[in-house]
């Protein structure tokens, strides 16, 4: 399997990076509840860090070149 090309993304980066910025959300939400001890949400906050997350992760794969991925087999 062939990753994006430079300069280019697929539509697998844009799954994975929805899966970031889930991922993201989800910690971030965790942390406040568990510092506050209650389940108050800051949700300019976590729409924030999701939005930072997943755009991180799109710039690095827009950045970086293609890679052909092979599995190993046993």
């Amino acid at each position: 399997m062939k990753t994006s090309d430079f300069g280019k993304l697929n539509y697998r980066d844009l799954v994975k990076g929805l899966i970031v910025a889930a991922l993201s959300a989800a910690l971030t939400g965790i942390k406040q509840v568990l510092d506050a001890n209650s389940l108050n949400f800051n949700w300019q906050s976590i729409a924030i860090t999701a939005t930072s997350a997943a755009l991180a992760y799109l710039i690095k794969n827009f950045f970086t070149g293609a890679q052909t991925i092979t599995q190993h087999k046993n």
